[in-house]
């Protein structure tokens, strides 16, 4: 259980790691092009397979990354516009078995929620969180899920950071649908973020 636990702690230390050089990067991009963040929300998607397992709908000016995550079985990125999502997963039986109810606990929480409030403990490690909305139950094709907002800074970053982390309830696996940006275009992108964690559906 504790190797799981540093595993899943590094999978979003990492995340957090990496916003620091792709966003300073990205934000000297943008200086160079002269592009404003309204000029970042052309419409259109792209549906993405990932190993038989599941589809996404990604924007089609969203490239496959390689460097966001390597526990991710999905990155996708534009530096350019500072926009990335990935997927995490893990085994519902092995999270059953890393949280364990303690002494005193609310039995009734679902794994979802227990999930999510686990992965944003470990955010907060990570960055300083200045807002958190309350996690918002879904049903997404299906599933049961929750949503929630997330605004901090990361060390080393000038302007603060967005999230959108979706917990979602599959068969076998939990997943998180994780997309982030600048603050300062979170108005251009919340609504992109929130069509992309929706539109995840299981293939069997």
């Amino acid at each position: 259980m504790l190797c799981q636990t540093l595993i899943m702690k590094q999978n979003i230390g990492i995340c957090c790691l990496l916003i620091l050089g792709i966003l300073l990067g990205s934000c000297i991009d943008s200086k160079k092009n002269g592009k404003s963040p309204a000029q970042s929300a052309e419409s259109g998607f792209q549906q993405v397979t990932v190993n038989n397992e599941y589809v996404l709908s990604l924007p089609k000016y969203m490239e496959q990354a390689s460097g966001l995550n390597n526990e991710a079985s999905l990155q996708y990125q534009n530096n350019t516009k500072a926009t990335y999502t990935i997927v995490l997963s893990e085994s519902k039986e092995g999270l059953e078995q890393l949280l364990v109810p303690k002494k005193g606990d609310n039995t009734d929480v679902s794994l979802i929620s227990q999930y999510g409030k686990m992965q944003l403990r470990l955010l907060n490690e990570s960055m300083k969180i200045k807002r958190k909305n309350t996690p918002s139950s879904l049903n997404i094709n299906g599933m049961d899920a929750e949503m929630l907002e997330i605004e901090g800074a990361v060390p080393g970053v000038e302007n603060d950071i967005f999230y959108l982390l979706t917990i979602i309830e599959g068969k076998s696996k939990i997943y998180m649908v994780m997309s982030w940006t600048l603050s300062d275009n979170k108005q251009v992108y919340s609504n992109t973020f929130d069509q992309i964690a929706k539109s995840f559906e299981l293939m069997n």
